[in-house]
Formats: structure tokens, sequence, C-alpha cells
């Protein structure tokens, strides 16, 4: 803890979020969990989180989501899902997909 407020989640996180889970549950994709979404600003430039100056997730906009089994055939399943959900960015991470509402 770094001492800062709770952070929040911003309502187009809160609504995509809630579509892209659907739809990938929906496309049967399995042990899906959040490894991140607000991050506090002081995090968020830990090297061990990997942050990125401007990032979506200390504005509550954005979540790191993984699945079991993950490889091409999943990251597919919730790159679609992502798309469904209108999701304006996503991208492949070494065991998550990131995506973001802005």
């Amino acid at each position: 803890m770094h001492g800062h407020e709770t952070g929040y989640l911003d309502s187009s996180y809160i609504n995509g979020a809630g579509q892209f889970w659907a739809v990938a549950v929906h496309a049967k994709v399995e042990g899906i969990g959040v490894e991140s979404d607000w991050r506090c600003p002081v995090g968020n430039i830990d090297p061990r989180v990997g942050g990125a100056s401007g990032s979506q997730h200390v504005l509550g906009k954005a979540g790191d989501f993984y699945a079991d089994d993950w490889g091409d055939s999943v990251y597919d399943l919730m790159e679609g899902a992502a798309r469904a959900a209108g999701a304006g960015y996503w991208y492949r991470d070494v065991a998550h997909i990131h995506v973001d509402w802005r």
C-alpha cells in the first residue's frame, strides 16, 4: 500500500468488462480471472507491474484478464470477446489479455 486513496472503476470498464466476461464464458473460455484492473499512479510505475505512462488502469478503464490453458486459441476467443464488448484497445501479453475502454 502506498498510502493513496482507493481507486475507482470507470463505468465504461464496469459495463465493458461485464459484456467481455459474458461473451468469453459463452464462447466456453474456462478459468477466466482478472489479474489487474485499477492501479494507483505509484503502483503503476513499479517495475514489477510494468505499467505504462498514461495507463488506462490508472483511470479505471482497463483490465488484464487471464484464463486456463492460455495460448493462441484462448487468446483468439478473448480477443473476439473484447471486440464484441466494444473495447477500444487490447493486446496480448505473456499470460493475459489487456483490454480497455478508452
